[in-house]
Parts: structure tokens; sequence; C-alpha cells
């Protein structure tokens, strides 16, 4: 008896992520000389002689404008494929369909057993060398650029462990590719990879690092198998479900704590990671080939099926599923135009709330704006301007030439200074000046300012004092009006920069057009996290924030946007969101280093909790000043 014919399926409007999967099934399929058709419609039926599958249900069902039950009747006519990990909703979405066909099949050994253990008849679709994924050929003199690459969407835990692993990062050339998930990424980008640019990619890293995104050790089998075609050895988080691929002779694991560091030492033995390299390449290539195991598995599947003639329906439809509810699917049921009696009552609580942090957030700024009056009064009375600074300079202040300009600004933080300084101090590949603006602290930490300054007397630092507080967009426009170099890096006075920071900026400006540079800071204090790791987007950025203050910026494109607006300043922050919306609006743009340049105080501050009180405004400001930026349409309260 002969093969039946296969028709795999899967969403054009979900993760391009899935449609490779999809794409490598189909080819190894062909491979193994059945007859394949890779589909998207009509919705799949149950034929004679034809096998449906469908590549990650929990999208391609999810994303049809079909009625419910007819969806349900097609996932009852197919064999789904799923993807995800167990405990997400993506998996339950996917078990969903599954349990209404006659099996499953999982790319992962964890998905399948989560299946089974549910009461679904469900077989691991091992993954394998598939040649279109191989870029690499097994070239043993191929250039190898990057050292660590990490690509995965973001997850809280992902977040905690990089910043925590930043120390060592920071000593290798890096390219952290994370994004974030807020719905399927339908192409690739310069940053969120796929096909044959992300091969190339792998081919030129010497490791993979991967990291779970949840509690799960389930192992990330398509991720893992396209690295090992790639030559770049894998370094993974302990996992279960990985045979026949061996530890440490087809990878290296660890656990969480200790991951880092048999990073840092697999990267610095080059002999040993070639030859692990070489090794996993020629397993896969030899005994772990996706077209084998594609048919060895469509063998046991056929003569399951062999006897199916009407579809199984195994449970019932029931209500939308969380996905639906999330706004992932295609319909949400009506929604009456009149509110309910609860629904008025929550409006009324959060506008009152609203009310009431807009008051007092605009007392305290009024308070500041007094106070900074009435040190402007003083400063004219005691010094003939309002604006008037004063300016101490080391010994080798005038004896250098820098390239690198950096701006740092402080207000009674002289505690943290000598760590700030340090960091510029030990940089490596530039030769930086610092600019400390103290922005009229108290006595007690002008003095201290003053002292730290003179410790470090053999290295170019400018001490400029402001005779009134001015807030932190005056302090930087300051810094910068003293910079002698092309290129200003702003740095506040309670963060450093790592060693290698300030040359990767420098080097990404030298390397594009770009107006400024910014890459990944690592945020320590009692909840470690990352900042400043997403691409430029100017539709991203039109929603929210996502780079900090602490950036290269050309000194040229400074002095054209005129620097920093004191206006945002005075109406509560993010003076730094602002200069990245003036950069987007004259049609500039940011470069993202995909490495680790520095590390981030994180600490609930008075004056953050004043920014955060409410924002409304100052979105409403930004939305003025910037109309035709992007920007995101407004929800109407309830």
């Amino acid at each position: 008896m002969g093969h039946p014919a296969y028709k795999v399926f899967s969403s054009s409007r979900g993760n391009v992520f899935m449609a490779e999967i999809a794409e490598m099934l189909a080819e190894s399929i062909g491979q193994s000389g059945r007859e394949v058709e890779k589909s998207e419609f009509p919705l799949p039926r149950l034929e004679p002689g034809v096998v449906n599958l469908v590549v990650a249900p929990h999208e391609y069902f999810t994303l049809l404008d079909f009625p419910e039950d007819e969806i349900v009747r097609s996932a009852a006519a197919c064999v789904t494929v799923g993807v995800e990990q167990p405990g997400t909703m993506w998996f339950e979405e996917g078990a969903r369909y599954a349990s209404y066909g006659p099996l499953a099949l999982d790319i992962n050994q964890q998905g399948a057993v989560e299946l089974r253990r549910r009461g679904i008849e469900a077989y691991h679709l091992r993954l394998g060398y598939h040649p279109p994924w191989d870029a690499w050929g097994g070239d043993p003199v191929s250039r190898r650029d990057v050292d660590v690459a990490f690509m995965g969407s973001l997850t809280k835990r992902r977040a905690k462990f990089l910043s925590e692993a930043a120390g060592v990062l920071s000593q290798w050339n890096c390219d952290i590719r994370l994004f974030e998930v807020d719905g399927p990424t339908r192409s690739g980008t310069n940053h969120f990879l796929t096909g044959g640019a992300k091969s190339a990619q792998l081919a030129k890293s010497r490791v993979l690092l991967n990291v779970h995104q949840g509690e799960r050790d389930y192992f990330e089998w398509v991720r893992v198998i396209e690295a090992m075609s790639n030559g770049a050895v894998v370094v993974s988080e302990s996992s279960q479900g990985f045979k026949p691929l061996m530890s440490p002779d087809h990878f290296i694991e660890s656990e969480l704590g200790s991951l880092a560091g048999r990073l840092d030492a697999l990267l610095r033995d080059e002999e040993l990671r070639a030859e692990i390299a070489d090794r996993s390449y020629d397993f896969l290539r030899k005994h772990l080939l996706a077209v084998d195991s594609v048919d060895q598995l469509l063998t046991a599947v056929e003569s399951r099926l062999s006897g199916v003639r009407e579809p199984l329906i195994g449970v019932r439809p029931g209500l939308p599923s969380a996905l639906c509810r999330r706004g992932y699917k295609r319909w949400l049921p009506p929604r009456s135009g009149v509110a309910t009696l609860e629904e008025h009552q929550v409006s009324t609580v959060l506008k009152g709330e609203r009310q009431a942090r807009t008051i007092i957030k605009d007392m305290i700024l009024a308070e500041i704006d007094e106070s900074r009056a009435i040190e402007a009064l003083i400063s004219t009375v005691e010094n003939g301007a309002a604006t008037y600074v004063r300016v101490h300079d080391t010994t080798a202040y005038s004896k250098t030439k820098p390239d690198v300009s950096v701006v740092l600004t402080h207000y009674n933080y002289a505690d943290f200074l000598e760590t700030a300084i340090g960091s510029v101090v030990v940089s490596d590949g530039v030769t930086p000046e610092i600019i400390v603006v103290d922005d009229h602290s108290d006595a007690e930490n002008v003095a201290a300012a003053r002292s730290v300054v003179d410790r470090f007397d053999w290295f170019p630092i400018r001490l400029v004092m402001h005779g009134a507080n001015r807030g932190p967009s005056a302090a930087r426009n300051t810094g910068a009006s003293h910079a002698r170099s092309d290129l200003l890096f702003l740095l506040d006075a309670d963060n450093s920069v790592f060693p290698d920071g300030l040359r990767r900026l420098k080097e990404a400006l030298e390397h594009s057009d770009a107006a400024f540079s910014y890459g990944i800071i690592e945020s320590y204090g009692e909840d470690p996290d990352i900042v400043s790791f997403l691409p430029w987007d100017l539709e991203r950025l039109a929603s929210g924030n996502y780079i900090d203050a602490m950036s290269m910026i050309r000194k040229s494109i400074w002095d054209t946007l005129g620097g920093f607006d004191t206006e945002a300043d005075r109406r509560g922050g993010w003076d730094d969101y602002e200069f990245w919306l003036h950069v987007a609006a004259e049609g500039y743009r940011g470069e993202l280093v995909k490495s680790f340049i520095g590390r981030y105080r994180s600490h609930g501050s008075s004056w953050q909790s004043v920014v955060n009180l409410d924002t409304d405004q100052l979105f409403t400001y930004f939305r003025m000043k910037y109309p035709h930026l992007p920007w995101p349409e407004l929800v109407e309260e309830l």
C-alpha cells in the first residue's frame, strides 16, 4: 500500500517562526518520497487518502474567519503539530484543538507527554538536521565575529538572568536580540531574524546562549538544532527531553546560577568550543536527519490513521478561548453601548483617583518651581546671574584632546560619584573627558564632589557648579555646552559604564548615520532587570519610552535640536523621552548596540515617584508638540 498524500497547513497571519517549521516539515515529507502540498486555504476537510497536518494550531485556527462550529469540525479532520511549551496559554489553545482530532504531534517530548496525560493520543516529532537551515557547511576557517548570540522573547525570568550575568556578558561581543510578545511576529527584521538571515547570524556566532522562558525545563529543539547546524555551540540552562543529544558532547548545560560562569569558561577555550561544534554538527548529519525522523514518525501515523473514516470529536467547543478574550482571535462577543452599573462605578473610582494624582503632582511641581525661583533670585543677587556657574578643572583637563565627552550630572548624589567616574576612567578604546555638573547641591555634597574630582587629578575632568538648582535637563545642557568632543555620553551619578561600553557606542556611530547610539543596560537592585534592549522603532517609541538616557549622542545633532527640553522637565520629567521624540520628528534615528554597555541603579527615587503620579499630561504635551508621529489611538474611558 502506498503512502497517503499530505497537506501541511499554517497561517500567514501567524508567527513567521511557525511558518518556518511548516516549511521544514513539508520539505522533509517530500524528501521522504511522499506527496505533499503546503497550504493555508481552504479550511482543512476530511479527504480520502489525505492527511492534514496543521502546524501551530493555536495560531492557525485562532486566526481563521470562520464560525466556531466549522473550526471544530475542521480540527477534527486534522493532525495538529504543537510547537508551544506546556504551561503557556498558547499550549492550552493548541491542546484544545488537538483534542478534536484523531491524534496529535508535538516537536517537544514534554509537550507530547502532557497531551497524553490529558487523554490525547500524541507522538513526539523529533527535529533534526535540515539542509536549508545550514549556512555554515562545516567550514573550519569560517570567521565568527560574535562571541555570544541570544535570540528569544522577553520574559521576566530571562531579563533577570541577563541582568545578573551582565558583568560577564559585557566582556564579550554579544548579539542579544529580545522581542516583546504582543501578537504574532509576521516577518523578519534587522532585529528579529528569520530564515537565511538567522542561519547566517548563527554561522558567525561562537556560542548560542539559551535560557528558558519560565521555570519549566523545556528543551528548545528548534533553537538548538539551528545553532548546531551552523557551528554555534549551545550553552543552555538544564533541560529535559534532549536525547539522543548528549551533554557535554553536543552542548553545554548548567543550572541557571552557574550558567554565566560555564559560558565564560567555554569562550576562553576556543579549542574546546570548536571541538564541541564539530562533534555536534557531525552527529546531526550522520544520526539525526530531519527527513529520517519525519519518515519514521509518519509511518507510525499512517498505520494509526488507516482505519479512521470519520472525524473524531473529543471535546465540546464550549466558550471562546482565552486567546479570543485577549484580542488574538477573529471575533469577540458584541459589547453593548451602555455601560453596566458596575462599570460605571469602577470608572468613577478610577477617574477620581486620577484627578487626585494630577492635583498632588501639580502641587509638588509648583513647590519645586517656587524653590528654583528662589534659588535663581539668590544667585542673581550673590553672583550677578541666575545661570551663574563655577568651574574647576583637574590638571589633566587642558592637556587632553578627548574623542568622547561624558556628561555626568548629579544633585546631592556625591556619594556615588567616585564609582561613576571610576567606571569611565577604566574605559578601553576611547579617550574620554568627564564634565561633572553639580546642580547646586548642598554644601556638604559640593565639597564631597570637589574632593572626588581632585582625587582623579590625573584624568581630564571639569567640575561645573550651578549657582542655583535648575533641574536635570538644564544640568545636561550645561554639561553639553562644555564638551570638547563631537560625541556626548550621558551618565547619571548613580550609574556606571562597562569598560567596553563607550567604545561599542562610538563604533556604532562610526559605522552608521544614526543620531545617537544606545546599548543594553543592566538594571540592578531589589528587582534585577534590563533596559534599552529594543531596536529603534518609531511606532514602539510613540507608545512609550524604552530607551534610557544613558546613550551616546552626536553633538552636532544635540546642538541642532537644542539639547534637552527644560519644559518637559518642568512638567514633571521624561526629558530623555522628549529628546528621542524630537530626534524622530526631525527624521533622525537611534542605533542599538546589542551588547551590555552599562549599569543602572534601580531604586524608588522620590522624583521618579512624582513623575509616575500622573503621566497623562506629559503624553498630551508630547502629542501636541510632535503631532506627526505615529501615536497610538487614544482609548476611551468607560
